[in-house]
């Protein structure tokens, strides 16, 4: 029978412009996944810092990460690249890295899918049960979700949610790369940082089956200390911002609250 990991490749409190709201976020993400109607799943939280306030038991769990985050100089394989953004590739190597650490965990427990998850995303709590019926060699993408303003009280529904978030993919452990932790190749652990492409390569290397989530199961958690696209989305003062709040805006519901375990923010 098959068993959900979600892996969360938690930024490190050295690189944190904000710890302690990072750790509420990571906390409500926590929660949200503590909400699954399904409990049998785990979590492995990638950090080697103290997560304090961040409640963790046998299904929530911190993997100590022993490596340290490598500047670019350092790295490799991302010559060829035609724009060089340093930060974004020191970012990837980092997250990609977290995540396949992870991922030998979620293996040894006998988790058959892992889902990379960040500490700014929520999720369904139906997501657990549909993966636990499905086949075990199936893959999973998600393309609608919402986007929410930190401490809003409504949502934005997103159709192409991969375009700005990385929380959109679900894989077979099967399909995972066998890595070595020493290389400082980007290529290497760019299998969840590259999220736009992960379905294709799937289907082109593995020929592998992928399916579509058929219902809205990530909520992107919008705040200002991240990298984002989304800066425009809550500002109802701009042409942009109003339109879409009048064509794809949803006032956050009872019901929504509980699927996602929205937490209660400051506007009512």
């Amino acid at each position: 029978m098959n068993k959900l990991a979600f892996v969360i490749p938690f930024v490190s409190r050295e690189f944190s412009p904000d710890w302690e709201f990072h750790l509420r976020l990571l906390s409500d993400t926590v929660a949200s996944i503590n909400n699954q109607q399904d409990k049998d799943f785990k979590c492995y939280i990638v950090s080697g810092d103290e997560l304090t306030g961040v409640e963790l038991d046998h299904q929530i769990l911190q993997v100590k990460y022993p490596y340290n985050r490598l500047p670019l100089r350092e790295l490799s394989g991302y010559e060829n690249r035609k724009d060089i953004n340093v930060s974004l590739i020191e970012t990837d190597y980092d997250i990609g890295k977290k995540v396949q650490y992870a991922s030998q965990f979620a293996k040894k427990d006998g988790c058959t899918h892992v889902m990379k998850l960040d500490a700014d995303d929520l999720v369904s709590n139906k997501l657990v049960s549909l993966i636990k019926s499905k086949n075990k060699s199936d893959n999973f993408f998600i393309q609608k979700g919402y986007v929410m303003g930190y401490g809003k009280n409504y949502v934005l529904q997103e159709n192409i949610l991969h375009g700005i978030n990385g929380s959109t993919n679900i894989v077979a452990v099967e399909y995972l790369p066998q890595c070595d932790f020493e290389s400082r190749d980007v290529r290497d652990f760019e299998l969840f940082t590259h999220h736009h492409y992960l379905k294709q390569r799937l289907k082109d290397e593995h020929k592998a089956s992928v399916l579509a989530i058929p219902f809205r199961s990530v909520i992107y958690v919008k705040h200002d200390i991240g990298l984002s696209q989304t800066v425009h989305l809550f500002n109802p003062y701009t042409v942009r911002g109003l339109a879409k709040l009048l064509l794809r805006g949803r006032r956050i519901s009872r019901s929504l609250r509980k699927e996602f375990a929205i937490p209660i923010g400051k506007e009512s």
